[in-house]
């Protein structure tokens, strides 16, 4: 395929239909009798967990799992090898790592895990500053690492890694560069959101929003959002309820359920989580739900759709939405000498059909909303503080507090629980930024959304459900204390069972079985650790 081709499918992808122009959505027509959407409430539960917290992580990254992994990586690097045999013929020997390669083990790929959970527990600058040690005159951490796994059989297998069948992965996507990256990791992700709504049953109400995950490499699927923490990557949308992930969907063309690549418009994205339960990620049988979106998706025949299932909806709004005219004059002129809107003040239209409700509360800006749960007289308190900076947006809740610096006020109750619920992904995306490696990503895009995101969000799930649940262990407080006790799991479990673990010391020199190197140290270089020692 050439670049013109490709270009010709990135094109393809934009579509003006999408998008709603401010003059053509301001609607005339308005109703005067909306009846909200009843929900009873649901709180969340978790189910009986396995008796070890090894066994609660493997429910995320099953042994049968990593079994096929070990499988597709074997058969990769047969293949790359027969082909790096025969490019020799000519006499020339090829600089390439991967002669080197020896078959892998599952033990070998669970000691591989473990290590990289440490590496993001215990973070250096460098990769082999884990295999480093200190010399005489020169102290520095001193890692365990080095006794589990070489550094070049970490980086070989970091890059032979397979989670995928190479030899039917262009086959089942056929053409479509879009889809490709999602749907290698697609196994792994249907089976985490299977797990996740297999242990934790959520409550009603659940947030979907978009998450981004970091990858510096080439790719057509990368979106940069120069707002977001995470500037450049995979944009993902994810369902959640208190930092706990349900499911996620990439962004792209279409492909296979899990952390698939949806072909659907932005706004039916919901729709397809909420409706299709089983492909969105949590359980779909006839459990109803309030769905807490952001301006990103909010549209009114979106809402009216999931109405007609049952389900609630509200989110924010963009002026270009389909709202009604006066509440698009109304955002258009806020802050402004001539539209000024008292702090605190709610206006409320619903639509011609009366099964929409179109909100405007004025807060240090004027917010929109769409829902089907809030009419807009419900009311709550909360202590809000006096703003101190002397922006013009800041001055209508300064003049409202006066000289209380602190001041409880009756706020609307779609703010409020807006406020409550819609950070479910935000909790659970800022408990994966703390343990991002210093080293990112850059080649494979699929490694990114595999070790970077589904990774991650099986560390958070299984932390979660250990702390909320009732575990026959005590349950661990951190996720640091979490990961490292993985971590010795782990190891513990795999590293006598891993052929690569280092069994012989001798001169200085950690020897492993089959793996063809060698790991220096001068922790047993001195005369007193001369002879052979056993690592095991």
């Amino acid at each position: 395929m050439d670049i013109e081709q490709l270009s010709s499918q990135a094109a393809n992808v934009y579509d003006d239909n999408r998008f709603i122009r401010v003059d053509h959505s301001r609607l005339p027509d308005r109703g005067y009798n909306f009846e909200p959407v009843r929900l009873p409430d649901r709180s969340c539960r978790i189910e009986a967990l396995p008796p070890e917290p090894l066994l609660l992580f493997q429910q995320f990254l099953p042994v049968w799992l990593v079994e096929s992994w070990v499988c597709y990586t074997n058969s990769w690097a047969s293949d790359r090898l027969e082909m790096l045999t025969n490019s020799c013929s000519d006499g020339q020997q090829p600089q390439s790592r991967l002669l080197d390669w020896k078959p892998t083990s599952v033990a070998e790929i669970f000691v591989w895990i473990a290590t990289l959970i440490y590496m993001r527990i215990h973070k250096e600058p460098r990769i082999g500053d884990y295999w480093r040690t200190s010399q005489l005159g020169k102290k520095q951490p001193s890692h365990p690492i080095g006794k589990w796994m070489s550094l070049r059989r970490f980086q070989l297998l970091s890059r032979v890694l397979r989670l995928f069948d190479h030899t039917t992965i262009f086959v089942t996507t056929g053409d479509s560069f879009y889809s490709q990256t999602f749907s290698r990791v697609d196994d792994w992700s249907n089976h985490i959101q299977h797990i996740s709504t297999t242990f934790f049953k959520s409550g009603t109400a659940i947030a979907i929003d978009e998450c981004m995950v970091r990858f510096l490499g080439r790719s057509l699927e990368t979106t940069t959002v120069p707002s977001k923490p995470i500037s450049t990557g995979f944009k993902v949308w994810a369902v959640a309820q208190r930092g706990y992930f349900f499911g996620g969907s990439g962004t792209g063309r279409a492909g296979s359920s899990g952390l698939q690549v949806s072909d659907t418009p932005t706004g039916d994205c919901p729709h397809n989580y909420v409706a299709n339960g089983s492909n969105g990620g949590f359980e779909s049988h006839r459990v109803l739900y309030r769905v807490f979106l952001d301006k990103l998706f909010s549209s009114s025949s979106l809402f009216r759709r999931l109405r007609q299932l049952g389900h609630g909806a509200t989110g924010t709004a963009r002026r270009n939405c389909g709202l009604y005219r006066l509440l698009v004059k109304l955002k258009a002129g806020d802050n402004t000498a001539a539209g000024s809107i008292p702090f605190n003040c709610l206006k409320a239209i619903p639509t011609a059909d009366n099964l929409v409700n179109q909100i405007a509360w004025k807060d240090n800006a004027l917010v929109l909303f769409l829902s089907t749960v809030f009419t807009g007289i419900e009311r709550v308190d909360r202590i809000r503080k006096r703003p101190t900076t002397d922006q013009p947006a800041a001055r209508p809740m300064q003049e409202f507090s006066g000289e209380e610096p602190v001041k409880v006020i009756s706020i609307p109750s779609i703010a409020a629980t807006y406020n409550d619920e819609m950070n479910a992904v935000d909790r659970g995306d800022q408990m994966r930024a703390y343990w991002d490696l210093y080293r990112h990503v850059r080649r494979g895009g699929w490694r990114a959304l595999a070790w970077d995101f589904l990774l991650e969000i099986a560390l958070i799930n299984s932390f979660i459900l250990q702390q909320r649940g009732n575990p026959r262990w005590k349950p661990e407080k951190s996720q640091a204390e979490w990961r490292q006790r993985l971590v010795n799991d782990l190891v513990a479990n795999h590293r006598r069972l891993n052929p690569c673990h280092v069994t012989l010391m001798n001169h200085g020199m950690c020897f492993t079985d089959h793996c063809h190197n060698f790991v220096p140290t001068a922790l047993y270089a001195s005369k007193w650790a001369a002879g052979p020692l056993s690592a095991s």
